[in-house]
């Protein structure tokens, strides 16, 4: 346990102290001690306004990304993931077997024929061709339907179709209450999935006003190579350190979701 917490905090702990630090001071300091000024606010600022402020453009391009891309892909993988869990339809079978093959598949495998499908379809360098991608999450679904066979009763849901609720009623009224731990962790999956999301948004995304922060970070890192070289690696340093605050939020938020034995005494067997 201390080799992870180690392994996890040291990166998180240099990200800090080298955020505090000037450009001269990166280079001319030990990496995990403080430089010669305390810089972290100018650094902030500096990120804030550096090119016209458009480090708020790719900020808000990610949050775009992750409501609509991250929050769609855990309601379908829930809806799905149910679905398959406690109802019987042909092609039932095959269907999850499709589903399974493609957890396999790498993300990256897909990159190119996904970029040569929205290229025709004229998506490209569009907000669309991240969000579409990142509605479909097959691990996210498998989650949801290995949940959902250990924690919603059945006898739990006949008992509601008795009662007169329809399938939707039951789904938001009595299944959803106890598929919340698996949903908050299928979010969780899915949100830093697409808030990390670089390979995609390289190759799809040209214009940099439709840039998220992982591709524009990297943008600004590359200034410091070619003729015109223009360093800012204080700026590449805070803005990633800006770029993980959200992420922690987020995790800080949903964790108290994170709660077991929900449906434990509502049906006696």
């Amino acid at each position: 346990m201390i080799l992870f917490l180690f392994y996890a905090l040291v990166p998180l702990v240099w990200l800090f102290i080298n955020a505090t630090k000037t450009q001269g001071d990166l280079f001319s300091s030990f990496g995990l001690a403080f430089g010669s000024s305390f810089a972290l606010w100018d650094n902030v600022v500096a990120t804030f306004t550096y090119d016209d402020g458009i480090y708020l453009r790719w900020l808000g391009n990610t949050l775009l990304y992750v409501v609509v891309g991250a929050g769609g892909a855990t309601l379908l993988a829930t809806l799905a993931g149910y679905g398959l869990a406690k109802f019987r339809f042909p092609g039932r079978s095959a269907y999850f077997a499709v589903v399974l093959g493609a957890v396999a598949v790498p993300g990256t495998a897909l990159a190119v024929p996904t970029f040569l499908l929205f290229s025709q379809l004229g998506l490209t360098n569009t907000p669309w061709s991240i969000i579409i991608p990142s509605l479909i999450s097959p691990f996210g679904l498998y989650l949801i339907w290995v949940y959902t066979i250990d924690s919603v009763p059945t006898e739990l849901l006949e008992a509601a179709r008795l009662d007169g609720a329809t399938e939707m009623r039951t789904f938001f009224t009595v299944s959803i209450r106890l598929l919340t731990p698996g949903i908050v962790t299928v979010a969780l999956f899915t949100i830093v999935a697409t808030w990390n999301n670089y390979f995609l948004p390289l190759i799809m995304l040209s214009d940099p006003q439709w840039f998220p922060l992982t591709v524009g970070l990297n943008q600004w890192s590359s200034q410091a190579a070619g003729v015109a070289a223009e360093p800012i690696f204080n700026l590449v340093i805070t803005g990633s350190l800006v770029a993980i605050v959200p992420i922690i939020a987020v995790f800080l938020f949903l964790q108290r979701f994170w709660q077991s034995g929900l449906s434990a005494g509502s049906v006696k067997q």
